[in-house]
């Protein structure tokens, strides 16, 4: 059962960071080869999700991706976001409610991360953003979402 704490938003913000970074280096479609078949994507495995508790979340991350990479417009997109996000609580709120407000938050998470961060924001503006704007009762700080960052790009180089 998914699991949600300070160490999955961690994974979460390194796998966006590491999309964000990417599209930012090699261009949008770049992206499409993290996305097909997440299991083999460096970035997807670089994070430590694991694929069979975080699949809804892996699932999530390429959904959004997949539509921005076929250039769906952005009303579409938040239409088809909201729906998304809809289904999936649908289905914990039955079977594991306890998750189910933090899921929620989690989700708009990803999500305000990935629409800001394609925005043109720097990563440290975007998770700010997405951090402040959703009340996070796990307590990250920012200074923990530029640590999470820094390692990474420290362990890339």
């Amino acid at each position: 059962m998914l699991t949600i704490d300070k160490e999955l938003y961690k994974k979460i913000i390194i796998v966006l960071f590491l999309i964000l970074r990417k599209s930012r280096k090699n261009g949008l479609l770049a992206l499409e080869e993290e996305i097909i078949v997440p299991e083999n994507s460096p970035v997807f495995v670089y994070s430590q999700l694991d694929f069979k508790t975080d699949k809804i979340l892996i699932d999530f991350i390429c959904n959004i991706l997949d539509q921005i990479l076929n250039a769906v417009d952005i009303a579409t997109l938040e239409e088809h976001v909201d729906c998304y996000i809809k289904n999936i609580l649908n289905g914990y709120e039955l079977f594991h409610p306890k998750v189910f407000g933090d899921l929620n938050s989690l989700l708009k998470f990803i999500w305000l991360t990935i629409k800001t961060g394609f925005n043109g924001h720097t990563p440290v503006v975007t998770f700010g953003l997405a951090r402040l704007s959703i009340p996070l009762n796990i307590g990250i700080s920012k200074e923990d979402i530029s640590l999470w960052m820094n390692e990474t790009v420290d362990n890339l180089n």
